[in-house]
């Protein structure tokens, strides 16, 4: 959209030019600015506890190969423009900061512990309101959880009592308690207690998780940024026309070498890292037009790649040691908290405004997946639908977890997926709103 815009507002400054020049060419070979060598630091903090650094081995932003031109007949301004960019180079680019922070690992512990006891905590909490309830009307506390249930208090058969997971107890006027059952997946009973005089929830995991800003270092460094454009705009401008043709010859972007890292209190082993060694985005002879004011460009033709390699996360070992990242870990073949995607393609070509192929691959050491089809598009602002022709989705499971999961979504749904061999492979047609997938029954997922 702010593209667009910047498109929008400079058509409009050329034409106010072209109409004043009835014809007329204009040339310019390269426009820039360049830094070399540039390297900043400093205190954050007048205790000197903060600082910060920032270096850059070259950047440089410009416009190259500019050629304008505009002629004019008797009721028509046509204006050609050819420009190059905006183009960005930046090379070597560090910034190392080190400060105060809160401590940003013990808020993820502390969503995941409260998001483990969502369901108790709510059941805690709609337990006590009922028994209040129940205490102003009958002028005593409650005997049992039954009792609140079967006079109707409570609705065992609504969420969170039909959660077969966690049970509860009541010990009035001391307490409600909340307790594990054999259904939940922990190794040891877990119980949170309501305090009735309190009236606070104690047992919470959450509560172990200190709050205090931490020191931190961070790092972020990035080998190259490399951004190249190349386009073309045609405007036709007349008493019952304003024709605008933009295309998009040739646009890449590249991101290589990206390194982040965040140590807290210099603790090399806490290490969170995240690292991505390229990401490339190409777009070659994309066309759109405008026939009328205020419409919508239509997308005609064109060619868009993305490429992602060798993508990596390293979790640290506060973090992997919780029991959800930890499951979630162990059902990928997450070894030693690092997470590793190989590659990760999608090719998406467009033809003839109707039609497109779509290609696209993902490659971990836990999952493969490939899809490769065609589909049909429309235009219309009314029905903007996309059709599915000859899609064909193929995953392979690489992880015993991860086959483990499909194997019990397979039992949970009773649905058996089509395979080859150990790869399931799905064909997809019809609408994208409502696709078709053989082999499945979508009306029986639960």
């Amino acid at each position: 959209m702010k593209n667009r815009l910047h498109l929008v507002l400079f058509i409009f400054g050329i034409s106010l030019v072209a109409q004043s020049v009835p014809s007329g060419n204009l040339t310019l070979d390269e426009i820039a600015i360049q830094l070399n060598g540039l390297n900043v630091n400093g205190l954050l903090r007048e205790d000197q506890e903060g600082n910060a650094s920032l270096s850059i081995g070259l950047f440089k932003f410009g416009f190259n190969n500019i050629r304008a031109s505009t002629s004019k007949t008797t009721d028509k301004q046509n204006i050609s423009f050819t420009i190059g960019g905006p183009n960005i180079d930046l090379n070597e680019f560090e910034l190392n900061v080190r400060s105060e922070f809160p401590n940003f690992f013990h808020s993820i512990l502390t969503e995941l512990a409260d998001h483990r006891v969502e369901v108790p905590t709510d059941g805690l909490t709609i337990l006590a309101k009922a028994v209040d309830v129940y205490f102003n009307e009958n002028g005593r506390f409650p005997e049992s959880f039954n009792e609140l249930a079967v006079k109707s208090y409570i609705l065992i058969n609504k969420y969170p009592f039909n959660q077969q997971k966690w049970g509860y107890k009541l010990d009035l006027p001391n307490n409600i308690r909340s307790v594990t059952t054999s259904f939940h997946r922990a190794r040891f009973r877990r119980t949170l207690v309501f305090d009735w005089n309190t009236q606070k929830i104690t047992g919470l995991e959450s509560e172990n998780y200190s709050k205090e800003s931490i020191p931190w270092d961070f790092n972020l460094n990035v080998s190259k940024v490399e951004q190249k454009l190349f386009s073309d705009i045609n405007v036709i401008i007349g008493p019952d026309i304003s024709n605008i043709e933009f295309k998009q010859k040739k646009a890449r972007l590249q991101l290589k070498g990206i390194n982040i890292s965040a140590i807290p209190k210099s603790e090399m082993v806490d290490q969170a890292r995240f690292r991505l060694s390229d990401v490339i985005l190409e777009i070659t002879n994309l066309v759109m037009e405008t026939q009328k004011t205020g419409d919508s460009p239509r997308v005609y033709n064109g060619t868009g790649q993305f490429t992602l390699r060798n993508f990596e996360i390293k979790i640290p070992f506060l973090l992997s040691s919780d029991e959800d990242i930890a499951d979630i870990a162990e059902q990928l073949g997450i070894k030693n908290g690092l997470f590793r995607v190989r590659q990760v393609d999608l090719k998406l070509t467009l033809k003839d405004n109707r039609f497109g192929e779509i290609h696209a691959m993902f490659v971990a050491p836990f999952l493969k997946i490939n899809l490769d089809g065609e589909f049909s598009y429309t235009n219309i602002e009314s029905d903007p639908n996309v059709y599915l022709q000859n899609m064909v989705l193929k995953i392979n499971p690489i992880s015993y977890g991860v086959r483990d999961l499909i194997l019990n979504w397979e039992k949970e749904n009773e649905q058996s997926l089509p395979r080859q061999g150990a790869t399931i492979i799905l064909k997809l047609d019809g609408s994208m709103d409502d696709p078709i997938i053989h082999g499945l029954d979508l009306n029986r997922l639960n």
